[in-house]
């Protein structure tokens, strides 16, 4: 098991050198949250999406995607993971990993 202290926002990326941080700040999309323990920020700008006024909703679907997919192939702390699978396997038994791991 391991444990993840401290952030993974050490660098911020520019929009542009031009802009102020309140001026970048009001250009992006940020989503919040907790999941896995961990909490997260997202930040995106709405025009890397088909339909910026949806930016927000489709974030989230992505971010619970991917979370969802690492509970369920990553967590030491989910039983049926498969890690923990893999993990509790015997020496002669067989098992196909799925594209995640």
């Amino acid at each position: 098991t391991s444990r993840v202290v401290g952030s993974v926002d050490f660098v911020r990326p520019k929009l542009s050198t031009d802009l102020s941080s309140e001026d970048e700040a009001a250009l992006l999309t940020t989503i919040t949250g907790v999941r896995c323990s961990m909490p997260y920020t997202i930040k995106c700008p709405p025009s890397a999406f088909q339909n910026p006024e949806y930016a927000s909703v489709r974030i989230e679907q992505v971010a619970n995607d991917v979370f969802t997919q690492c509970e369920e192939k990553l967590s030491n702390f989910n039983p049926d993971s498969e890690v923990n699978v893999v993990n509790r396997m015997g020496v002669d038994d067989v098992h196909t990993m799925s594209d995640a791991l």
